[in-house]
């Protein structure tokens, strides 16, 4: 008797699995079940050949520690994922950090001479908006723009930086680190006390 009704259990679990991955199929609105989530790498494969060190350059350029701009199959270029080294590097040459927490957050404390834009109210722009608002911090679309979090388990830095790449920019990097790992090495920050 509990051989058939485990039998009959497994049957009935196989029988429901069948049909939610059918209907699911079969919806315009199904949840994927396969997804590219490779932007959202640590970068860390990258880094040895990054620095300007490594590549046997001097750090005067930005462009010595970074890879040659890449075009994905949706027609930007592909924003560079790097690390603190490289992220301190491009801080001290002048490139333009763009923080994409919260306005309340930034407020608190951010990279000094980060410029805010908050993730959440961008992706709701329509692209037009979104283009006028990155062109209002960087005019000039060769602007190398560093584009940050808190670190850790946040990634609107990643998808911001997408969302400005796919605006037209195309030197645009994400900085994974974010502002947590910035604030532990002890590098330069701007908070509500100072």
């Amino acid at each position: 008797m509990t051989k058939n009704l485990l039998v009959e259990i497994l049957l009935i679990l196989c029988l429901g699995l069948l049909t939610a991955f059918l209907v699911n199929g079969v919806r315009p609105d199904g949840i994927s079940l396969v997804g590219d989530y490779s932007r959202y790498g640590t970068g860390a494969e990258n880094l040895p050949q990054r620095t300007a060190a490594a590549a046997g350059k001097s750090a005067a350029a930005p462009a010595a520690s970074l890879r040659p701009p890449v075009v994905n199959s949706e027609g930007f270029v592909e924003p560079e994922k790097i690390q603190l080294a490289v992220a301190r590097q491009l801080f001290d040459q002048g490139a333009l950090f763009i923080d994409a927490r919260t306005a309340a957050e930034f407020g608190a404390g951010h990279i000094t001479n980060a410029k805010n834009l908050p993730y959440h109210h961008f992706h709701d722009m329509a692209q037009e908006a979104k283009a006028a608002a990155v062109g209002r911090l960087a005019a000039d679309r060769n602007t190398l723009l560093v584009c940050y979090c808190s670190g850790g388990e946040c990634d609107v830095s990643i998808d911001l930086a997408y969302d400005i790449a796919r605006a037209g920019y195309d030197r645009v990097t994400i900085y994974l680190g974010g502002y947590a790992e910035w604030t532990a090495a002890g590098y330069p920050v701007t908070t509500a006390n100072r």
